[in-house]
């Protein structure tokens, strides 16, 4: 199930929209499964019992060949073939497997296990060049003169991946037919690593006309930058369904989790200088900010889905969160509601407002020596994330094929972090991430257009989506952009999408997606200059240096 504005009390902990994802159970007769190969990826599908009508199990897995694909496609349509290669080196896998025991038609056992990885690394440089010199009075005097051989290498990149685990043990028990529980016992783990390395070359020698060889000097400088960014979480809850009528559906229950986060970066630096008389050699390896910070979360709801009459149906709902850090305890109260009027059957208009409030807070900013996407906690310094978001949507439906929708929202947002100006882990970052951002406030508001057809031998669905996303921060000593109102790294103006599904028959479809969006916000470089070091040759066009700044 997917929220964007009409959240339910049972979720919470987020500003942004809610994706509530269940693995069904593996098919308790009889065993089957899928292949599906795509361009760009394949995935494969298992699935049957392990003891009939008792215990079954669905294995799943995916893995992606971008790069394999790509870079020979890049090899072909470049000038110089290797220059875009290292810009392809993309993929992914991932592997989800669930296990489901019946114990009768009461009780019911299920254990899931989900791990994926995804690769984007790049070596834009890498070279190794070789120029020779002769001594220029060579025809003056044509006597044999000695020989001045330069080398010079330069090899720089990138390399990035992050991972997911999410494991869960959930024990379903229904009583009576109108009550269930729902416990849940949860551990995930998210992993984001950023490195970025540079190495640099060079050796002169001179070759002498008796056929010896002299070294004038050998120097190799070597540096690299690694983020690393993580969360572990445990959490337990418990879920009550009880339906006491037609008119209501109850949800109550409650939630407690720990939450584990430790930004970190790691600085390199090395140099080696070598002449005929003389050796140095100098290394430096820093540890920045390696201390762990914890979250603890507990919260509790109670929501009810209200059957009015036949044209009204209405989701009320409340939910007290507590969130614990060391020195410093949060309280939330965040009221829900959403209405829906079906004033004729095809033809319903649905309103709703929810208050959230976020114990995690995102960082980005890919100027920095960290990663470009770091989560981080709330302190006794930096406080909750709080939002208020209302959105207003019209459903039409043309028979039971095909569905129109158009919804718009707004949203308001408190207490949001991003990065101070000019801030570096390599000047403050003993000191703490915390000083290195400032609090402001946000606004979004959008309007999506969506088009869907549901059944046939060809399905598919098309959306348009215009949003504005802005970002103001004026607090005292903690301003951004002199204090003005600026756009945020995620608004990107249009989003379309469409994707369209053909069934050739029970065992073919095919299927195809297109997707334009507007181009995330950065800043361009405006203004170059060179940084003046010998003998630093482009990596991919000998004869001009590589070693240019941008500002």
């Amino acid at each position: 199930m997917f929220y964007k504005g009409a959240f339910p009390a049972r979720y919470g902990g987020q500003l942004s929209s809610v994706v509530d994802i269940g693995i069904r159970e593996g098919d308790m007769q009889q065993y089957h499964g899928e292949i599906n190969l795509g361009m760009l990826s394949s995935k494969i599908h298992l699935e049957g019992p392990i003891w009939k009508n008792r215990t079954s199990f669905n294995l799943a897995a995916r893995a992606s060949y971008f790069d394999w694909i790509v870079q020979p496609l890049l090899k072909e349509v470049s000038n110089k073939k290797s220059t875009m290669t290292p810009y392809a080196d993309l993929n992914y896998y991932d592997l989800t497997a669930k296990l489901t025991h019946r114990f009768n038609e009461k009780h019911k056992l299920s254990a899931f296990f989900y791990y994926g990885k995804d690769v984007n690394n790049q070596a834009p440089a890498g070279s190794g060049i070789k120029n020779s010199y002769v001594n220029q009075d060579y025809e003056v005097n044509p006597e044999p003169q000695d020989l001045n051989v330069q080398e010079s290498k330069l090899s720089s990149g990138t390399e990035n991946d992050w991972s997911n685990v999410a494991s869960t043990l959930y024990w379903s028990y229904r009583p009576t037919e109108r009550l269930a529980i729902h416990t849940n016992l949860n551990y995930s783990q998210y992993k984001y690593r950023l490195k970025q390395f540079n190495y640099r070359y060079s050796k002169k020698t001179v070759e002498k006309t008796d056929g010896t060889t002299e070294l004038k000097y050998l120097q190799e400088n070597s540096s690299s930058s690694e983020s690393l960014s993580g969360i572990q979480e445990f959490s337990a809850s418990t879920l009550f369904q009880y339906h006491s009528g037609e008119q209501h559906s109850w949800r109550w229950g409650g939630k407690l989790s720990q939450q584990y986060f430790n930004p970190r970066v790691r600085l390199h630096q090395s140099s080696f200088y070598q002449t005929q008389t003389s050796l140095s050699e100098s290394r430096l390896d820093t540890l920045v900010n390696n201390s762990k910070d914890r979250l603890t979360t507990a919260a509790l709801f109670v929501e009810d889905n209200w059957i009015l009459n036949k044209h009204w149906k209405a989701n009320i709902g409340l939910r007290y969160a507590l969130f614990h850090v060391p020195h410093k305890t949060y309280h939330s109260l965040e009221p829900r509601l959403s209405l829906r009027w079906l004033f004729r059957k095809d033809m319903a208009l649905k309103i709703s407002y929810a208050h959230m409030a976020q114990g995690v807070h995102l960082l980005s900013n890919s100027n920095l020596v960290m990663p470009s996407d770091v989560w981080v906690s709330i302190t006794e310094q930096v406080p909750l994330m709080k939002s208020d978001q209302y959105a207003i949507g019209y459903n039409y439906e043309i028979g039971n094929n095909i569905e129109l929708s158009v919804e718009g929202y707004y949203k308001r947002m408190k207490n949001l972090l991003e990065y101070q100006e000019g801030s570096s882990y390599l000047s403050n970052g003993e000191k703490g991430w915390q000083n290195m951002v400032s609090l402001g406030e946000g606004e979004a508001y959008g309007v999506e257009l969506y088009a869907e057809k549901k059944s046939g031998r060809t399905t598919g669905w098309v959306s348009y989506t215009w949003s504005k996303s802005l970002r103001l921060f004026n607090r005292p000593g903690e301003e951004l952009n002199g204090g003005r109102t600026f756009y945020s790294g995620s608004d990107r103006r249009h989003n379309f999408s469409a994707v369209v599904v053909h069934k050739l028959n029970k065992h073919w479809d095919v299927s195809a997606a297109w997707t334009y969006q507007s181009g995330k916000r950065g800043t361009l470089p405006i203004t170059t200059f060179m940084s003046g070091i010998e003998y630093d040759f482009d990596a991919y066009w000998e004869g001009s240096y590589n070693n240019v700044s941008s500002v």
